[in-house]
């Protein structure tokens, strides 16, 4: 398995080859981060920034990048697809930032994704949307698409699970209804499987009986 520092040093490594920046020339290279810092999803932004911060100072503590420092520029997306965009743009507008590690949501890595290609700046986003790298030349994505993670659990389900009746429930926001809804997709295109519920919650929800009784 990877390590911290190893699975860091890979991703700035491949980031900076992709911009074209000199690591054995620079005495610190700068890293800008794109995240959510406060509205609803800030509590998403402080553990990764805490990630982040942690995972430098493992690096930087073993001599960096080929000897060179890491430093790291922070900017808020104030949760919302306008403040990622104002937020890359700032970032973006920092001669020193050679690379940007950028949005988990994938509908604000996409808000991002013209400032990105216009600029040339490698950006690594943690978005699982097919789209969010599609045509793109400076967006890396650094976890497996939906469309693949759908097509892996139809298959269990089918091949493995062969349910009798299926139900797909999901949170009727974000990353999980989008990811619920390829799934069905791909039961109903290739296995011919229906679901006989397909049903949501809301994230404040506590009682899911209504679901359950379906």
């Amino acid at each position: 398995m990877l390590s911290r520092r190893a699975l860091v040093r890979g991703s700035v490594a491949l980031l900076l080859t992709a911009g074209g920046t000199s690591v054995r020339a620079a005495e610190t290279i700068t890293i800008g981060v794109q995240l959510p810092q406060s509205g609803e999803r800030a509590a998403v932004g402080r553990t990764i920034t805490n990630a982040v911060e942690m995972a430098v100072e493992d690096v930087n503590r073993t001599g960096g990048i080929n000897g060179a420092a890491l430093v790291v520029v922070w900017e808020d997306t104030r949760d919302s697809a306008e403040g990622a965009v104002a937020a890359i743009r700032d970032l973006i507008a920092q001669p020193r930032v050679a690379a940007v590690v950028g949005e988990l949501f994938s509908p604000f890595a996409m808000a991002s994704r013209d400032a990105v290609e216009q600029a040339g700046i490698p950006y690594l986003v943690g978005g699982t949307s097919p789209r969010t790298t599609a045509g793109a030349q400076w967006i890396f994505r650094v976890g497996a698409s939906d469309a693949l993670l759908g097509d892996l659990l139809a298959r269990y389900a089918a091949e493995t699970l062969k349910p009798k009746k299926l139900a797909v429930l999901s949170s009727r926001v974000g990353i999980h209804n989008a990811r619920a809804d390829l799934l069905v997709k791909v039961l109903e295109g290739r296995y011919r499987i229906a679901p006989v519920v397909r049903d949501t919650w809301k994230p404040d929800d506590r009682d899911f009986t209504p679901q359950l009784d379906k």
